[in-house]
């Protein structure tokens, strides 16, 4: 698919089906939790958690591709669809956070190096680790000392784009990554 019809916009009630979608596709290919756990947890999240989070979409054509969830600075969620991790998406949707609440935390499963990794290469670092109970996993929380810098930002494109990381139109619908 054309990455260049990617956008980010925030969320609208429209999209709660797509959205949900997208939530239990990522999370049951990470293969973290059991799709039983998915499956009992799915109207929790739909109908008491995302009701009262903040949320921005990216969005291909007509089709929901990932989100951001927050609560205040805490990202409570962001989700990327497989098929298309990789492409700076994820990177835009955290842009646009920190945009609007400046440096900001995350829980992350302690088992879930790739996302990890991602959080750390946009200068998040680990703060402490927890037990998380809907899920009984273990999570780390993660935190931007700061907003990233120059430096940091421009080491995170550049490890993109080694990930076939394809120019984005931005939300001004300039070119960026």
């Amino acid at each position: 698919m054309d990455n260049s019809t990617v956008y980010i916009r925030e969320w609208t009630p429209a999209d709660n089906g797509m959205l949900m979608s997208v939530w239990f596709e990522t999370g049951m290919s990470t293969n973290l939790v059991p799709e039983e756990g998915m499956r009992k947890f799915y109207p929790i999240m739909r109908h008491k958690l995302l009701p009262k989070w903040e949320k921005h979409v990216a969005v291909s054509g007509t089709q929901l591709v990932g989100y951001i969830a927050l609560e205040g600075n805490f990202v409570n969620g962001l989700f990327v669809l497989p098929e298309f991790q990789g492409r700076g998406i994820g990177r835009r949707l955290l842009d646009r956070a920190v945009q609007i609440h400046g440096p900001l935390r995350v829980s992350v499963y302690s088992n879930n190096t790739k996302a990890k990794e991602f959080y750390e290469k946009y200068g998040f670092e680990g703060t402490e680790e927890r037990h998380e109970p809907d899920f009984d996993l273990m999570e780390w929380i993660m935190e931007m000392p700061s907003a990233p810098s120059s430096q940091e930002q421009q080491n995170f494109t550049n490890l993109s784009n080694e990930s076939r990381n394809p120019t984005l139109p931005t939300s001004n619908g300039s070119t960026g990554r």
